[in-house]
């Protein structure tokens, strides 16, 4: 096994545990939300890396736009804010070296800019999904949670295109977190309406 496979991999378990937390409608939802983007956070160093060495441009400017969301996420739900920058910056300085060379040693005349409408569209609704997941309120968690169902059935047919396994395997389980969060969304808001 590679380090792209590697990190494929250790994206994966980041990600799918991110994705597990945060399908749950807990009482403790603030924390279980920083703590679960904090796994995205580090899931997408991860994928940023394999999507840049395997040159899918959809997935570099979704990722991007997720590292962007968990980022934002992260600060939001902190109850130390300071603390939290100094993490984020401590741990992206050393990578963002990484991926300038990375960049740097990419021939661009290989560079294959051949983008399929399934993964600009699954693109489209995992980012839009990312960031209404950010509201508080349970119709924008709703919405979320179906969009990332939809992206996530794309996803494994574009994963599987591009033999890579663990993505796959990663937006299979995603399929079942997003099932699983809209079930917990309207279990959580049919019971609210009882006791109302």
């Amino acid at each position: 096994m590679d380090i792209i496979h590697i990190l494929e991999f250790s994206g994966m378990i980041f990600s799918i545990s991110g994705s597990y937390m945060a399908s749950r409608n807990e009482k403790r939802f603030t924390e279980t939300v920083y703590i679960a983007f904090w796994l995205f956070f580090f899931s997408n160093l991860s994928v940023l890396i394999v999507a840049i060495t395997n040159q899918l441009i959809p997935l570099i400017i979704q990722t991007l736009f997720f590292f962007t969301g968990s980022i934002i996420v992260i600060l939001s739900r902190s109850n130390n804010k300071e603390r939290d920058v100094f993490r984020i910056i401590y741990i992206l300085l050393p990578y963002l070296l990484f991926i300038m060379y990375l960049i740097l040693s990419i021939d661009f005349s290989l560079l294959n800019f051949n983008i399929t409408s399934i993964e600009v569209f699954a693109a489209i609704m995992a980012i839009v999904g990312n960031f209404i997941f950010q509201k508080r309120e349970d119709l924008f968690k709703l919405i979320a949670f179906m969009l990332f169902f939809f992206a996530d059935i794309l996803y494994v047919y574009v994963a599987f295109e591009n033999s890579l396994f663990f993505f796959m395997t990663q937006s299979a389980f995603f399929i079942y977190t997003s099932f699983n969060g809209i079930f917990n969304v309207l279990k959580y808001k049919k019971t609210k309406e009882i006791l109302v």
